[in-house]
């Protein structure tokens, strides 16, 4: 017995030692903190989820671990698979896909690691492996105050460890791990290959099985965007095994003709199928053990990336993929900054790993020693790379691809490699904020800031401590702006020139990219605004405080104001170009801190450039440049014609019905003829019957001496009607043009109508949401408004001039500009024939946050039309509305787009609905914000922007914002159609009408008349004193049907126009309610 028991001990302990699923291969001991350690599967189908790894400290005590979280990637690996765990600081990029067997993952990527990283000590350490469960799996320690701080099984090394060397396992079985003549210590490195030949052989025999046998490999190997290739692909069979099947399946981003009669292949014969994007080839005879296929006319993804092909090996319909996949790496167009730091709610990079190209405008380069920014119109990122940094200088714009990245919470991309420098010279001027919002960014894992060029302006430093600053030092402080609450840190890089500076005493404004330091989730906060060099602090002179804002416009002036924080004389400079050609205007030399000043004598509807100045003691405030225009005069008349494709509501009108069922082809057609002078148009699509007539309409106009350009969107650009307008030599670009690659889509949807040499009354903008297109036309829900004002129309072709490239009809191919490159460079203030109107052109203007503010103001009302609403912000903005008692109803084409808000909406109580029919789209872009009920300022958002991120950071868009109570009405009778059209049950209430103005001694609620009606009554009642009343429709079983009105009355008699049109014959009551008094009475529709 006492045999049996030291037998099976002795069997427990040998099989502990041999039935490791995971081992560790290396360890790298740097001379830095840049330390990995390689781990190697040895099991099939290892779970590694909320395991870890745990170091000790070179005195013997455990550290806190590293650990797996539990995504799904942890979740079944494969044996021979590699693993990489490296810190944060390494250089290398990370590799997540474990088709090849390798994995390479950063202590920083909370995805998939969380805890504290490990630090190799050379002197003494430990590491270990445990389970989920906490238990020890497998060790490697060395020198003498570790040499009991882990249990076996384990390898223990008396020796140090040297820095800038590997700790390498030599073998090829589990069972030789705890032996030393095993391993090398103080071995050169070999991260990923394996450590000899015969760790090699041993991975590789792990690795091996008959499906997914031999090898794959793929020419060409880096191509670019949209180019036509052939994918030759070259197949070793491995002789150890007999397979008689492979399978190719092309990504879907390739396009290709899914055809046999494009692939070749050579040294086997086979039986070939194709479905869709995958090439089976069955019953194969190889000929050779390397064979060959080739996939010809394949057009390149767009965007770049690294493409994996899946390639598989096996018998008959058992397949595995090979190993490694074959891949390609494609330079393709770039996207949005904004697109490649997408975050979840905690602040991680839903993209971390992958290769993207950005364009944007560089804000740092070396001054911080590294890494660089750079921003686009969508928001701005770090570059971390010395190559990069050390080869651009602050306002280059670039073309960078790099691999996407964070550190300490900050996106990145990392690796980067420049293409070009596509123009130098160019102007970033800084969001200017509060620390409040900057400290508060990242809400829901959005950075806003994040990356970007930012400016705060009024603030104080102290330490963080709260105590006085009197030289910059190489650390982090604390600014404070309006109140003790409006603080966020600042960081002056040991780098800049700022450091040994004087700190300012008292306020100031300080210029710099926001950067983040966030070692632990969530990766949200801990912002700090980093200055580049001397002059991002402005403590000298007045400095300007409140930034200039054009508060008076006329046809011969422009009126501007202004406040800094200490007294300065009020300057304006001025011109038609940023070289302020035209002089200086001053008040006097009084020194103020409110400045109020105007420039007069210009020209009428003239675009113009502004710079504020103060000057005091020597030292002068700049404001950054304000484009601004003149206002149009007479003869410009500023009428505004507003039109609907479909049928409108009169029951909402406050007097002039509005245009529905209007045929909008034939209303361009006819200001086509019209015009005499130019036609500039920039569409997004253009084609059918409706594009052939309009196309036709052009043509005329060219032939009658008049100047026509046309812009187009890339995708769109082979219909007829476009080739109509190229083969008979109209001027025509699209958003690829030039430098620009389409990255976002050209959604414009305008015409300008004899702005380039026409006289004053003959020229119009013609925008809002049509397409002309057959369905845009016929079947789609659509607007249409036409503005006779020159000012506006200047504007518009500044617009067009920056995405044409020139003032003239032929287009500059190195100056036009699309989508993020754009900038914002236009008037966005206008005084069309009294009414305010404002316009806004994405994605350089920043329209979401115009859109978000008119929202915003709202008193009484929102109704909104929409294609497409994603934008969560907006809903937030729409549902406090509500919450505050206003009327929020919005109408939506559909509720599938990706990150729809329409549930969102609906739970939070806004009376949101799907269009109520079924050919076409809800293809409006409007809100009508307090045009109901009448006597608030009416405000309407119209044009092509739809409520979504792309309309916002990426497509070109056009947005107006008018301030005029009737065109808002003209906007509500078409919302009343829709919104009844979609099942709409609340009474769009526009007034109740005063008819006496004898004030009543009682409540009194009147019979309505006529009764019986069809299907309009009028409901009179008596109101002694002010107070809010509210009057609604119920039908028999209580529920309300309408509600008439809900608001604050003053004492008097009132008739309010009930309209029964979208409710089914019967007995209905309706019932008036008040503090004080409550009435019902009864009303019958017939029908």
């Amino acid at each position: 017995m006492k045999h049996t028991i030291f037998f099976l001990i002795a069997f427990l302990l040998v099989n502990s030692a041999f039935s490791q699923p995971i081992i560790i291969n290396e360890i790298y001991n740097s001379s830095s903190s840049d330390e990995w350690i390689e781990l190697l599967v040895v099991q099939d189908s290892l779970d590694l989820r909320n395991w870890d790894i745990r170091d000790f400290s070179s005195t013997g005590s455990p550290q806190a671990p590293l650990g797996f979280t539990s995504n799904s990637l942890w979740s079944n690996l494969r044996k021979g698979t590699i693993i990489i765990v490296a810190r944060s600081e390494n250089t290398f990029s990370e590799d997540l896909d474990p088709s090849d067997y390798l994995l390479i993952v950063k202590s920083s990527n909370a995805i998939y690691l969380s805890g504290n990283p490990f630090s190799i000590a050379g002197t003494s350490d430990a590491v270990q492996i445990r389970n989920a469960s906490q238990v020890h799996q497998f060790g490697v320690s060395w020198g003498s105050n570790n040499a009991n701080s882990i249990p076996n099984p384990k390898v223990h090394f008396t020796g140090t460890s040297s820095s800038g060397t590997s700790l390498i396992f030599i073998q090829d079985d589990v069972s030789k791990l705890t032996n030393t003549a095993n391993w090398t210590i103080n071995g050169s490195s070999s991260m990923g290959l394996g450590n000899s030949a015969a760790n090699i052989a041993w991975i590789n025999s792990l690795r091996a099985k008959l499906e997914g046998s031999g090898t794959a490999t793929l020419l060409p190997q880096i191509v670019v965007g949209d180019s036509i290739i052939d994918l030759n692909f070259t197949y070793k069979k491995n002789p150890l095994y007999n397979i008689n099947s492979l399978r190719i399946i092309i990504p879907e981003d390739f396009l290709w003709s899914q055809s046999a009669s494009d692939i070749d292949y050579s040294n086997f014969t086979s039986n070939l199928s194709i479905s869709g994007d995958t090439i089976f080839f069955s019953n194969i005879n190889f000929i050779s053990d390397t064979v060959t296929i080739t996939v010809n006319e394949v057009t390149s993804p767009h965007y770049t990336g690294r493409y994996k092909i899946k390639f598989q090996s096996g018998v008959n319909l058992v397949l595995a993929d090979v190993s490694p996949l074959p891949s390609i790496l494609v330079y393709g167009a770039a996207i949005p900054i904004a697109d490649a730091k997408i975050n979840d709610s905690n602040g991680i990079g839903l993209r971390l790993g992958d290769l993207v190209t950005l364009r944007g405008i560089v804000t740092v380069s070396d001054q911080f020693g590294g890494p660089s920014y750079i921003q686009d119109n969508t928001g701005g990122i770090s570059v971390f790379g010395s190559s990069f940094s050390s080869a651009v200088q602050i306002g280059d714009e670039v073309l960078v691809t790099g691999t996407v990245a964070q550190f300490n919470g900050l996106n990145q991309i990392e690796n980067p490699t420049l293409h070009s420098i596509i123009s130098s010279g160019n102007t970033v001027e800084p969001v200017i904020t509060t620390p409040t919002v900057l400290s508060g960014d990242g809400i829901n894992g959005v950075e806003n800031y994040e990356g970007r060029l930012v400016r705060v302006n009024g603030v104080v430093v102290s330490e963080l401590n709260g105590n006085s600053v009197s030289n910059w030092a190489y650390k982090n402080y604390k600014l404070t702006g309006s109140n003790p609450s409006d603080t966020v840190q600042i960081r002056i890089d040991n780098n800049t020139q700022i450091i040994g500076l004087v700190a300012p005493a008292g306020k100031f404004d300080v210029v710099g990219v926001l950067s983040q330091y966030k070692p632990a989730l969530p990766f949200i906060g801990g912002y700090q605004i980093m200055p580049r060099v001397p002059a991002d602090i402005l403590s000298n002179g007045p400095i300007i405080e409140k930034y200039p804002e054009e508060v008076d416009l006329t046809s011969n002036s422009i009126s501007l104001e202004w406040t800094t924080i200490n007294p300065g004389t009020s300057r304006i400079r001025y011109g038609t170009t940023t070289n302020y050609e035209l002089g200086v205007v001053e008040l006097d030399n009084v020194l103020r801190t409110n400045h109020y000043l105007t420039v007069d004598e210009l020209e009428v509807a003239t675009i113009y450039h502004l710079q504020v100045f103060s000057v005091a003691n020597g030292d002068t405030s700049f404001s950054s440049d304000i484009v601004s225009s003149t206002t149009s005069a007479f003869p410009t008349t500023g009428e505004i014609q507003v039109y609907f494709n479909k049928t409108i509501n009169t029951s909402v009108s406050s007097g002039i019905t509005a245009n529905g069922n209007a045929n909008f082809q034939n209303i361009l057609i006819d200001r086509i003829n019209k015009a005499k002078r130019s036609i500039d148009a920039a569409l997004y699509s253009l084609s059918g019957t409706v594009g052939a007539n309009i196309a036709a309409a052009l043509l005329n106009a060219k032939n009658r001496g008049v100047k026509i350009r046309v812009i187009g969107e890339y995708d769109n650009r082979t219909t007829a009607p476009w080739n109509t307008l190229i083969n008979n030599g109209i001027p025509y670009i699209n958003d690829r043009f030039g430098n620009n690659d389409g990255s976002g889509i050209h959604h414009n949807k305008f015409f300008i109508i004899d702005y380039r040499g026409g006289m004053p009354d003959s020229v119009w903008v013609i925008t809002g949401s049509w397409n002309p297109t057959d369905p845009g036309t016929n079947d789609d829900r659509q607007n249409l408004i036409l503005i006779q004002d020159v000012a506006l129309a200047g504007a518009y072709t500044l617009e067009f001039n920056e995405e044409w490239g020139s003032n003239t009809d032929i287009p500059n191919a190195a100056n036009s500009r699309f989508g993020p490159r754009k900038l914002n460079n236009t008037p966005h203030n206008f005084v069309i024939a009294g009414n305010k109107v404002q316009l806004y052109f994405s994605p350089s203007d920043g329209t979401n946050a115009k859109i978000g503010r008119t929202l915003g103001k709202a008193e009484k009302s929102i109704n909104a039309a929409l294609l497409s609403f994603t934008r969560r912000d907006l809903a937030d903005t729409i549902i406090a509305i509500k919450n505050k008692g206003s009327k929020t109803r919005v109408i939506l084409s559909n509720n599938t787009d990706t990150g729809s808000q329409f549930f969102y909406m609906l739970s939070a109580g806004v009376d949101i609905r799907l269009k109520g029919f079924s050919t076409g789209l809800l293809h409006h872009k409007y809100a009508v914000i307090d045009a109901e009920p009448f006597g608030y300022d009416a405000v309407v958002i119209t044009g092509s922007h739809n409520w979504s991120s792309s309309a916002e950071n990426v497509n070109d868009e056009n947005t107006l914002i008018i301030k005029d109570a009737q065109t808002a009405n003209f906007y509500l009778q078409e919302f009343a159609a829709r919104y009844y059209e979609a099942g709409g049950q609340d009474s769009l209430v526009t007034s109740v009408e005063e008819i006496t103005e004898t004030i009543p001694v009682q409540f009194n609620l009147y019979q309505n008349y006529p009764n019986p009606f069809n299907p309009v009554t009028n409901i009179k009642f008596d109101v002694p004193f002010t107070q809010k009343i509210e009057l609604a429709v119920y039908d028999l079983l209580g529920r309300k049907v309408k509600e008439l009105y809900n608001d604050v009355v003053n004492a008097g008699q009132y008739k309010v126009e009930f309209n029964g049109s979208d409710l089914a014959s019967g007995v209905y009551f309706y019932r008036i309610k008040s503090d004080s008094f409550t009435d019902t009475k009864k009303l019958l529709l017939l029908k």
